[in-house]
């Protein structure tokens, strides 16, 4: 453990603080590395610091979060993986970015502000359509990336405080977009304030999140990590948002990422009509989270179910003397493989596309990171997909070592295996 993290005693939507037992544990994952704490060689013998991975729900509003806080800035500063370097998620971001374009048709000069912006993939989006672009990154070598290629960004955390500034010297924006940022934030409350007072009032406010009822539902593990630190379904969420005077006009997940949730928002009274899909999600919450539903038990167990299910398929291969590698070395990676316990015994290798992350060892369990040319070059028979929610595109992107002696196992939603049996 660390001192770089602090136990909150409350809520941080409804604000109540009584410590423990306004809380109730949902899941208990191993503690971790925090994701994207990689290692060179001359660190790779020396143990890194874990901190606690436990949900909470809080028992007078419902809403589900992490208690053991990191601190920020060192959460933040460590990312360096580019949209621009991950092929999927840039086509996922571009086509984000359209369809906001889609919902609010931007004018000449108008603002967009994207928070969280990473490299600036979407505000390139924005700016080919001739809308003014302002980015907040707080990871500094994207924030870098991004104000190289010429992009308006703000190496730095959203605030109330930095909505002032963005609206005293470029406006009010048309469009607010948050991808991740919402749920990165300590103060969800004083995010959405800032992001009320900088939105324009005829504006649309946009934002991913991980929408709890399908993580639940699925069992997807990995979808907890330290810089999330909420977990929310829409019933909290259109409460904290109208506290804010925003009001949630739509929601849909996300297909291509089971466990993400989209949402669009403008402020109360806004120009927008509000569509079918919040009230069916909420219809749809009101039995599946009820206290008699017994929702807590079936998260857990579909947790234990998906992990025994992975690890008889690994040990199975191991005892036939095969060669397992994984590909992806994600941030969603740390958690996956520590709630799995398994590490350089099972895995030879992580494959990953990033070459800064090539020659590194993954957070804490120390794994290789190398080339994908290495799945070939070290005679690999089986590869475990961590970037699962690509898994399709990933394999096809190794059709040649894909049409070899070789299986695959994508591990998540439902486990498949695929290749040669």
């Amino acid at each position: 453990m660390s001192d770089l993290f602090a136990r909150s005693e409350g809520c941080r939507l409804c604000g109540h603080q009584n410590g423990d037992d306004d809380f109730a544990c949902v899941l208990s994952l191993p503690p971790t590395p925090l994701a994207n704490a990689f290692v060179d060689a001359k660190a790779r013998d020396i143990p890194q610091p874990t901190y606690p991975l436990d949900l909470y729900r809080c028992r007078r509003c419902g809403h589900v979060q992490l208690r053991d806080l990191v601190d920020p800035l060192h959460v933040f500063q460590r990312n360096r993986t580019a949209i621009a370097n991950v092929a999927p998620l840039q086509h996922i971001v571009r086509a984000h970015a359209g369809e906001i374009l889609a919902r609010c048709p931007p004018a000449y000069g108008t603002l967009a502000v994207v928070i969280g912006s990473n490299d600036g993939t979407m505000l390139k989006a924005f700016q080919d359509t001739n809308m003014r672009c302002h980015g907040i990154e707080p990871a500094v070598d994207l924030a870098r990336t991004a104000i190289s290629d010429g992009l308006d960004t703000f190496p730095g955390f959203f605030s109330p405080a930095i909505a002032s500034r963005i609206q005293d010297t470029m406006g009010r924006a048309r469009i607010v977009v948050a991808p991740r940022a919402l749920v990165h934030a300590q103060n969800p409350k004083a995010f959405l304030e800032g992001v009320q007072a900088l939105l324009a009032r005829d504006g649309i406010f946009s934002f991913e999140i991980p929408y709890l009822p399908d993580i639940g539902t699925l069992g997807l593990m990995d979808r907890v990590r330290h810089e999330i630190l909420d977990y929310y379904a829409l019933g909290p969420l259109t409460r904290l948002l109208h506290a804010c005077d925003l009001e949630l006009i739509s929601a849909q997940r996300v297909d291509e990422r089971p466990g993400l949730l989209r949402g669009y928002a403008q402020h109360l009274g806004g120009p927008y009509a509000r569509d079918g899909s919040v009230d069916t999600l909420l219809a749809g919450e009101s039995s599946l989270l009820s206290d008699s539903s017994g929702w807590v038990d079936d998260f857990r167990r579909r947790v234990e179910d998906r992990k025994q299910a992975i690890l008889d398929v690994l040990d199975a291969w191991k005892s036939k003397g095969l060669r397992i590698a994984a590909i992806g070395a994600t941030a969603r990676s740390t958690s996956l493989l520590y709630a799995l316990g398994i590490g350089p015994e099972t895995l030879d290798f992580v494959a990953d596309d990033c070459r800064w992350k090539q020659g590194l060892f993954t957070p804490g369990l120390h794994i290789p990171i190398l080339s994908p040319d290495a799945l070939g070059d070290k005679n690999i028979d089986a590869v475990m997909v961590l970037s699962w929610d690509f898994a399709d595109a990933i394999i096809e992107c190794r059709a040649a070592f894909s049409a070899a002696d070789c299986r695959f196992i994508v591990p998540l939603p439902e486990m498949r295996i695929m290749g040669n049996p």
